[in-house]
């Protein structure tokens, strides 16, 4: 049976909401486990690459969407011992910073191509990665907008954590992202190759709740 990763997306419309925090803490304490791991930053901040000091990566997601080939862009903390986090077996997917200023040409997407295959663009580029890789888990960290990009993620992952801290604000901003993951839920389940169960589960920290939400 062929192996497929765990696709998880870390997300909130709400910034300042601890996305990037969870995002890396949870790649490299999974890496440290001896999981495979992929960290795909789709965030306009590229906060991510600081977080882990992967300030020499060149390439980011927009060149893999551009016909980069994928050993070109993923950068590889295995064969960094300088690294002070354990980091073995987790690879990163950068963002760049011309994904705040994301036009058609430089994201390399057809957004020309109807709204249903617009939406579905990413998971083409990410299955093509998975074709070729054996990875666990592949997480994406995203940026607190309710856009085009963000949209993409949800097309492509099967499972989404919500960090949320325990404050009016979140709790609006959190009803309102469960709004935009049951819409795009019945848009997925209108392609053929999307399941329609919808579930959810609150892991209760100090503090903060993380809220799993799963839409195989």
């Amino acid at each position: 049976m062929e192996k497929k990763p765990r696709r998880i997306a870390i997300a909130n419309f709400k910034g300042g909401s601890g996305k990037t925090t969870t995002a890396s803490a949870f790649a490299t304490q999974l890496a440290a486990k001896g999981k495979k791991v992929l960290l795909v930053d789709t965030d306009t901040q590229a906060t991510i690459r600081h977080a882990l000091g992967a300030l020499d990566s060149t390439y980011g997601l927009s060149d893999l969407s551009n016909g980069e080939s994928f050993e070109d862009v993923v950068y590889s903390f295995t064969d960094r011992p300088e690294s002070i986090l354990p980091r073995k077996n987790l690879d990163l997917i950068c963002a760049k910073g011309e994904l705040e200023k994301l036009t058609t040409k430089q994201m390399g997407f057809a957004w020309t191509l109807s709204e249903e295959d617009r939406e579905g663009q990413l998971a083409e580029v990410m299955e093509e990665v998975e074709a070729k890789t054996n990875y666990d888990f592949i997480l994406v960290d995203t940026s607190p907008t309710d856009g085009l990009i963000n949209t993409n993620v949800f097309y492509y992952v099967r499972e989404i954590l919500v960090p949320v801290s325990l404050e009016n604000f979140s709790v609006k901003g959190f009803s309102d992202f469960i709004d935009v993951i049951e819409k795009i839920k019945q848009r997925k389940s209108k392609r053929k190759d999307s399941s329609t169960d919808f579930a959810l589960e609150i892991i209760k920290g100090i503090g903060f709740n993380v809220v799993v939400i799963i839409i195989y």
